[in-house]
């Protein structure tokens, strides 16, 4: 079992960031992972680079309705909780 280093819990979703340490190194850390309340998998956040090294999330947040996702590489992204895909990205540094 992964270590969980952060987790959201929103209307009927808990939303899990895991340590993305513990992911191996040649492939991208999907670590961030929505479930209903009952622990069922809904789904995973898909990758939004294609560098093993540097692909994986390390914080997540819900404001407003909507999940952010932070990951390693500076962006900012918007996360549909429906699914887990990436609406839009923003370059933060």
């Amino acid at each position: 079992m992964r270590k969980v280093i952060q987790k959201i819990e929103y209307k009927d979703k808990l939303i899990k960031l895991y340590d993305w340490m513990e992911y191996k190194l040649d492939e991208p850390a999907r670590n961030v992972e929505c479930f209903d309340l009952d622990g069922e998998w809904l789904w995973t956040i898909s990758s939004l680079t294609k560098d093993e090294r540097t692909d994986c999330w390390t914080n997540i947040d819900v404001k407003d309705d909507k999940l952010k996702a932070f990951n390693f590489m500076c962006y900012s992204c918007e996360i549909d909780l429906n699914d887990g895909t990436i609406i839009n990205e923003v370059f933060t540094k």
